[in-house]
């Protein structure tokens, strides 16, 4: 099935606090003349991370691109951006306005105060798996995308449009495990224990 006998539109659905961007998805589509009229760009999906779930009662039939990244990485990951934000991204102050007790003193403390931290004015909590965005009931996203063998699983999304147009994204890449203690590996088994098993992460 390519997209010469199948009339689907797409939209993207991204867990928070993962590497992709809907704009590194959407500006390929952009350049492919055969991909850039299928792809819906609601921005209520953008700024509220909508579920599968909300995205299928909005859209229904409309088919899902989500991403997919391993636990342990993306929560180095997720604390160095927090602690030294790029422009526009939010920094410790504006993380810690959502959220009581959370501690981004070191990366050991954030993992430890996964626990004890509640919800102030936030969606989701931070030990939220990523399958909650991309996956309910039996149903999950039409293409996963791990950010780690990004370009070769974006490849089916290619098939589809007939398209040779790189992605133009590099796979995501970070050397996490010297940040993590026993215990604070064992932290991220215990929170990320769905997206582990669903999608056969290992430390």
């Amino acid at each position: 099935m390519n997209y010469k006998n199948d009339d689907s539109f797409f939209t993207v659905i991204l867990p928070i606090r993962t590497p992709l961007k809907y704009w590194d998805i959407y500006k390929w589509a952009e350049k492919d003349p055969n991909a850039t009229f299928r792809f819906i760009r609601d921005f209520e999906i953008e700024e509220d991370r909508l579920t599968l779930k909300e995205v299928n009662e909005m859209y229904p039939g409309v088919k899902v691109v989500g991403a997919v990244t391993n636990p342990w990485g993306r929560a180095v990951w997720a604390y160095n951006m927090t602690i030294d934000p790029p422009t526009g991204y939010p920094g410790v102050a504006e993380v810690s306005k959502h959220f009581k007790n959370i501690d981004f003193t070191s990366f050991d403390a954030y993992l430890n105060s996964i626990e004890q931290c509640e919800i102030l004015d936030a969606k989701t909590h931070p030990s939220t798996p990523q399958s909650t965005w991309i996956s309910y009931d039996n149903t999950q996203v039409d293409y996963i995308l791990r950010a780690e063998h990004l370009n070769e699983d974006f490849k089916l999304l290619q098939q589809y449009f007939e398209s040779d147009i790189p992605l133009g994204v590099d796979d995501f890449t970070i050397d996490y495990k010297k940040h993590y203690t026993s215990t604070t590996k064992a932290i991220i088994e215990k929170y990320f224990k769905e997206d582990i098993d669903r999608f056969g992460y290992e430390f």
